[in-house]
């Protein structure tokens, strides 16, 4: 079961943000501050890695290899739940180099009109939440995710937002989470939307967190736990699309 915040907090929450002039998220982690392992668990990052040019291929810090079928995990595990959004992990796909989550999004209209309706479409497209991020601060619209280790490190998708085969093609500083681009549908009743969520590289073998936050659709954050031995075990079936290609 998901470990989440009460529906008293949410609303302690929300009086204090009307209350002071400050954002929802602030106002949760005012009230966190002294309570839990995971409170101020997202940080906005320090600067963002500057952009370099490759050659196209994709490094193993960025996703999964393009040509190889990755070994397979039962996740089956909701990560974020609230009266609108529902936040699912159903897969993971386990490779040498690192493990890919697929994450399903649901998002329902509660009485929403177009114009406060449309902004979660642009929230699962990254669009509105980056220039605050990108300015030292977390937008309410900016869905993140982290991962929590036993021996205290972690990594969140606030660091390597906006990495792609354009990023940097210098390792990163290890563990690395990235959400990519996947695809969505939706209209005026109900937006659905699927990302795959990159961990490189691949989890110690042994219990981890995965953390999720998306303020504006109401999940506050939430932590399910993984297998590591599990992934681990099924990097172990990992096969090349073509095995006997050495070029």
């Amino acid at each position: 079961m998901p470990k989440n915040s009460s529906a008293a907090r949410r609303e302690q929450a929300r009086r204090l943000a009307a209350d002071e002039g400050i954002t929802y998220t602030a106002a949760l982690r005012r009230i966190d501050a002294s309570h839990g392992t995971f409170a101020g668990f997202f940080e906005p990052p320090v600067s963002q890695p500057q952009s370099a040019e490759t050659d196209g291929n994709r490094l193993p810090w960025q996703g999964p290899p393009d040509d190889m079928q990755g070994g397979l995990v039962p996740v089956g595990a909701v990560a974020g739940r609230s009266d609108m959004a529902l936040i699912e992990v159903r897969i993971a796909l386990a490779f040498p180099d690192g493990c890919l989550f697929d994450v399903y999004i649901t998002v329902r209209n509660i009485g929403r009109n177009k114009d406060t309706w449309w902004p979660f479409a642009d929230a699962l497209g990254f669009g509105s939440g980056r220039d605050q991020l990108r300015a030292g601060e977390l937008a309410d619209d900016l869905l993140r995710f982290g991962v929590s280790f036993a021996d205290g490190t972690k990594a969140t998708t606030l660091e390597h937002a906006f990495s792609g085969r354009d990023a940097d093609s210098d390792p990163p500083q290890p563990p690395v989470l990235t959400l990519h681009f996947g695809s969505s549908s939706n209209d005026s009743r109900i937006l659905k939307s699927h990302h795959p969520l990159w961990l490189w590289p691949l989890p110690p073998p042994q219990p981890f967190d995965l953390v999720t936050e998306w303020p504006i659709a109401g999940i506050d954050l939430t932590t399910i736990p993984l297998d590591g031995a599990a992934i681990a075990t099924a990097a172990e079936h990992a096969q090349a699309y073509w095995p006997d290609d050495q070029s």
